[in-house]
C-alpha cells in the first residue's frame, strides 16, 4: 500500500482519485460487457432483453455513445425512426465513425429523406470505397430518387418529364451505372446476400437490362428477380402474387412493398394500392414516389374510408409531410377550410418548407374573405421577409382589392 501511495503522490493523484480511477475502470469493463450482451440479444432477434439492458445502462451512463448507438438499432427496429434519427444526428455530429454515419443513413433511407442519406453513405465511401453495406444502400437510395413507372423504363435514359416528376438529375441515373459492377461483384462474392441480390435485380429492372436480369435470375433462385420480370412484362397479378408473399416474410422492406403496390396499381386493383402507398408513407413520410402516387389513387378512387383511415394515422404519426400531403388531398376535394388547418399545422411541423408555405398562402388567397386573407398573408411576409415568391402573392392580393 505504502508503494501505491508513493505512485500515487508522484503523479499528484491523492486516495480519493485513485477510488474514483478505479470506479470509472469497472463503470468502462461493465458498459463493454453489457455492449457485447446487448448485439448477441439483437442479432438473436430478443429485442425486450435487449432493451432491458439498454434501460439499464442509461441509468448508469446516459451519455455512453455505445449505449445511445444501441438504443437507436433498436428504436430502428421498432420502426420509431424519428427518435433514432435525433439519438444518432448527435452521435454523428460529435464522432465521424463509420458505423453511425451508415446507421444514421439507414435511418434517413427509411425516413425518405434521400438526399441526407445519400451524403452520408458518399462521406463513408470517400474513406472506405469497398464498404460493402454502404454500396447497397447506396444504390437503394439513388433508386428511390429514381423510382420511374415500369413501362416508362428505357436503358440508360430517363424521360424529361419522369425527371422533373421525381426531382432527380441525370447524374443520379448515371451514378447507378456506376454502381453496377461493384454490386456484381458483391453478389458474386455473397451468393447467398439476398439485399444485395434484390438491389441489383432493381437495378436491371430501371435500366431496362432484362437480359441480364434474366441471368441473375438463372444464378440465383429469387422471387424478387421473378416478380420484377412479371412486373416489367406487364404480368402485374402474377406479380403482385409474389410480391405479396414476400411483403409477408418482411413487411416493413419498402423496396418489396413499393413493387408490390405498383403491381396492385397495375393490376386495377386501386385500394389495396392506396392502402400499401399508405403503408409506405407511415414508414417513409419523405418517400416521393409513394406521396404521389397514393394522393393520385386518393382522388381517383375518392372512397371516404380512405381518407378517413388516412387521416387517423397521419394524426397518429404527426409528422409535417403527412399533414401537407392529406391537406393536398383535402384541396384537391374543395374541403378548403380542413385543408387549410392541416397546411397550418404541416408549416408548424416543417417551417422551412417553401412548398408547404405557398401552397399555404394561395390557399389562404383564394378561399378566406378578402380582409382575413391580406391580414394572414401580412403576417406570414413578415415571418419570411425574404421569400420574393410568397411576396408576390401578397401583392397579387392587394392589388386586386385596389381593383
Amino acid at each position: 500500500m505504502g508503494l501505491l501511495k508513493s505512485i500515487l503522490k508522484l503523479f499528484g493523484l491523492s486516495d480519493k482519485d485513485n477510488q474514483q480511477l478505479f470506479h470509472d475502470q469497472k463503470i468502462h469493463d461493465q458498459t463493454q460487457i453489457a455492449v457485447h450482451e446487448i448485439e448477441v440479444l439483437m442479432s438473436k432477434g430478443d429485442l425486450n432483453q435487449a432493451k432491458n439492458i439498454i434501460d439499464r445502462e442509461r441509468k448508469i451512463s446516459p451519455d455512453n455513445p455505445a449505449i445511445r448507438f444501441l438504443y437507436a438499432r433498436w428504436l430502428k427496429t421498432k420502426n420509431r425512426y424519428a427518435e433514432a434519427a435525433t439519438i444518432l444526428e448527435g452521435l454523428t455530429t460529435k464522432y465521424a465513425l463509420p458505423e453511425y454515419f451508415l446507421e444514421y443513413a439507414h435511418v434517413l433511407f427509411q425516413q425518405g429523406d434521400l438526399k441526407r442519406a445519400e451524403k452520408y453513405c458518399q462521406q463513408i465511401l470517400e474513406k472506405d470505397q469497398n464498404n460493402q453495406e454502404t454500396l447497397i444502400l447506396l444504390a437503394k437510395v439513388l433508386l428511390s430518387r429514381i423510382a420511374p413507372e415500369e413501362e416508362d423504363r428505357q436503358a440508360k435514359t430517363i424521360r424529361t418529364d419522369l425527371k422533373d416528376l421525381y426531382a432527380m438529375q441525370t447524374e443520379n441515373f448515371d451514378q447507378i451505372i456506376t454502381l453496377i459492377p461493384a454490386l456484381k461483384k458483391l453478389v458474386n462474392e455473397n451468393p447467398k446476400d439476398q439485399i444485395a441480390i434484390e438491389t441489383l435485380a432493381e437495378i436491371y429492372a430501371i435500366t431496362g437490362d432484362r437480359m441480364n436480369l434474366k441471368k441473375l435470375l438463372e444464378m440465383h433462385d429469387s422471387e424478387f428477380i421473378a416478380g420484377k420480370i412479371e412486373l416489367i412484362n406487364g404480368q402485374y397479378t402474377e406479380a403482385a402474387e409474389i410480391f405479396k408473399n414476400l411483403v409477408k416474410t418482411d413487411e416493413n422492406n419498402i423496396q418489396r412493398l413499393q413493387n408490390y403496390a405498383i403491381a396492385e396499381e397495375k393490376s386495377g386493383n386501386l385500394k389495396e394500392a392506396s392502402r400499401l402507398f399508405q403503408k409506405i408513407l407511415l414508414l417513409a413520410p419523405q418517400n416521393l414516389f409513394a406521396s404521389r402516387h397514393f394522393l393520385h389513387l386518393a382522388i381517383i378512387i375518392d372512397d371516404p374510408e380512405i381518407t378517413a383511415e388516412f387521416e387517423r394515422s397521419v394524426k397518429d404519426e404527426n409528422r409535417g409531410e403527412l399533414f401537407a400531403l392529406y391537406a393536398v388531398i383535402l384541396e384537391q376535394k374543395k374541403e378548403y377550410e380542413k385543408a387549410m388547418n392541416y397546411y397550418a399545422k404541416a408549416l408548424d411541423a416543417q417551417t422551412a418548407n417553401k412548398s408547404i408555405l405557398y401552397n399555404f398562402a394561395n390557399l389562404t388567397s383564394k378561399i378566406l374573405p378578402h380582409k382575413d386573407a391580406l391580414i394572414t398573408l401580412e403576417k406570414l411576409t413578415k415571418k419570411y421577409p425574404d421569400d420574393q415568391e410568397l411576396l408576390d402573392i401578397y401583392l397579387s392580393k392587394v392589388k386586386s382589392s385596389d381593383n
